[in-house]
């Protein structure tokens, strides 16, 4: 599924990928559409808000007899109740109802389409977050909706419609939206699915608005204020100074984050603070993992690290070998920075997540495995590579009292164990 070449305003411009469009036309509605609708089914896809001038924009969905290549003029109720999109302001259109978070640059917008409600419904999320204005009724005005996307102002946006490229898990019940054709494998009587490794584009850690909300847990060994607390480290914005030590504490300190669960990394970066900052800026620095906050493991050694560009990145690739330690926290363990004496700031810092290739054992070819575990058409297989673990897939139960027992034989000549786990 891409944006289509077709069903799009003009003014709009599609990127060889066919998930990007870019807007260069202000003051005049115009919108795009996927290539490919539905009808029926629970879908679940996402969007992101890469750049815009305004707040009159958004992800939403259309009715397939509306014509996109058209433009909608200054008033967006012209366009009629054939469209519906969470607006950057908060609003959905139309009927122009208000309540939802407003957007911002970066933000990344859920879409969840039920269509096996008997009316209807598109819900909308927000960085994951389930947002309180959805619209019912969509099976009344039509059978046939696809994603889409309206803006007023110059625009950048991006679509995903794959599991793999979304930055938040699925809602129960939903499928990710792209319809695939896919395999498995078969062998000696088995069934069998391969995921491939993953690495993370974003940040694994959430848009931070307090040191453990949304989820997970900023921290510091110390604090200049509540204001330079450790989750503004972590709020995906270029404060000036972001978060900051203690007043005294010179350029000594650490910063990290603990996720809910331990996870791997392949990678961190380091974003600058402000002009007017940049002597505060760690120099020398460990980066380090632990599952107890007690005992540090070394991941990456850094000396000399100079900051000469506001707002700038530095990426940082951690050695093939720490790739699949998994760790629940992480820190940046700073023992210089770079000549502000009374205390240190960082104004973001990132971490990305790889998980390592796994075999899928399954216990039949039925429909839910091929689109829970079916491997794309066309996607390669690293022979090279090595698989650590191997997922074997049970649906088969007895009942024991009021819950139920799960049985699984494993032949340890084929398949030597070294840790075995039941999720």
């Amino acid at each position: 599924m891409q944006i289509s070449a077709i069903e799009k305003s003009p003014n709009w411009t599609v990127s060889s990928s066919g998930l990007t469009a870019t807007k260069l036309n202000n003051s005049v509605y115009d919108g795009l559409r996927a290539s490919d609708g539905f009808s029926s089914g629970k879908w679940y896809w996402e969007g992101k808000h890469i750049s815009d001038g305004g707040t009159s924009s958004g992800f939403g969905v259309v009715l397939s007899s509306v014509d996109m290549k058209i433009t909608y003029g200054n008033n967006i109720v012209t366009a009629g109740t054939n469209h519906k999109y969470y607006f950057r302001s908060g609003v959905i259109y139309n009927p122009g109802t208000s309540g939802n978070g407003a957007i911002v640059n970066g933000d990344i917008i859920g879409i969840a389409l039920d269509l096996d409600d008997p009316s209807g419904v598109v819900q909308w999320y927000k960085n994951g977050i389930k947002q309180p204005q959805s619209f019912t009724g969509l099976k009344s005005l039509g059978a046939t909706w696809y994603p889409a996307f309206m803006a007023f102002n110059d625009s950048s946006i991006e679509f995903r419609f794959t599991k793999k490229a979304y930055s938040y898990p699925i809602p129960e019940g939903y499928r990710q939206a792209e319809r695939l054709n896919k395999f498995l494998i078969s062998s000696e009587d088995e069934i069998y699915s391969i995921v491939s490794e993953y690495k993370g584009t974003e940040t694994t850690i959430p848009k931070m608005t307090s040191d453990t909300a949304p989820s997970g847990k900023a921290f510091a060994k110390s604090v200049y204020n509540a204001s330079y607390a450790p989750w503004k480290a972590f709020n995906g914005i270029d404060d000036a100074e972001g978060y900051a030590s203690l007043s005294g504490s010179g350029g000594t300190g650490y910063l990290g984050y603990e996720f809910p669960n331990a996870i791997s990394l392949y990678k961190y970066v380091v974003r600058s603070t402000g002009s007017s900052s940049l002597t505060k800026m760690p120099k020398d620095w460990t980066f380090e993992g632990s599952n107890d906050g007690v005992n540090w493991n070394v991941l990456d050694t850094q000396t000399n690290q100079t900051w000469t560009t506001q707002y700038t990145d530095k990426i940082y690739l951690l050695d093939e070998p720490f790739h699949y330690m998994q760790f629940k926290m992480y820190r940046l363990n700073w023992t210089a920075n770079n000549g502000f004496l009374s205390y240190t700031d960082v104004n973001e810092m990132k971490m990305f997540e790889i998980i390592a290739p796994k075999l899928v054992k399954l216990p039949a070819t039925s429909e839910s495995s091929f689109v829970e575990y079916g491997m794309n058409k066309g996607e390669s297989i690293d022979l090279a590579s090595d698989i650590s673990s191997i997922n074997t897939i049970n649906t088969s139960s007895s009942t024991l009292g009021s819950g139920k027992v799960f049985k699984q034989k494993i032949n340890t000549s084929k398949t030597p164990i070294k840790k075995a786990s039941i999720t």
